[in-house]
């Protein structure tokens, strides 16, 4: 894992007042599946399985096709071109994730927190972006442009 790097004062030593700037974590693909499998398990109830809590990790360009994700915290991570195409996400934490030109065809964001989530450039075709209860969280103009887009097709 990447240490802060941190700023520098004029003569060139850490700035001590200066906060460290902010890194994101990385798994290697086999620390990476083996979250999501034990995941998937937790999802399904079965012993040994664990949610993943991803906040703050790098996962850009990854593929998730398919994948039961249901609860999964997923704040602040960088998942820019990330394929989620048909994947279950209900109830995920993306509070602040970086979406941009993801592939979230077909995905199951049913109740998901999307507050301050990028998704420029994302596709969201068929995907489903509602809440069980009501939809009042759908109201603002930034979710009725994506409810508008999806009822477009």
């Amino acid at each position: 894992m990447a240490e802060p790097v941190t700023s520098l004062d004029p003569n060139g030593k850490p700035d001590a007042k200066a906060a460290p700037e902010l890194t994101w974590k990385t798994l290697t693909p086999a620390e990476l599946a083996a979250a999501l499998a034990s995941h998937e398990r937790f999802v399904k109830g079965i012993p040994g399985g664990r949610r993943a809590l991803l906040a703050h990790h790098s996962f850009e360009g990854a593929d998730f096709t398919g994948r039961n994700l249901t609860e999964i915290d997923l704040v602040g991570a960088k998942l820019a071109a990330c394929q989620f195409r048909k994947v279950k996400m209900a109830r995920a934490n993306l509070f602040a994730a970086d979406l941009r030109r993801a592939s979230l065809d077909g995905a199951d964001l049913t109740r998901s927190d999307l507050r301050g989530a990028a998704f420029r450039g994302a596709s969201l075709n068929g995907a489903i972006l509602r809440s069980e209860e009501h939809t009042s969280e759908l109201q603002s103009p930034m979710y009725l442009v994506c409810r508008l887009l999806l009822e477009k097709k």
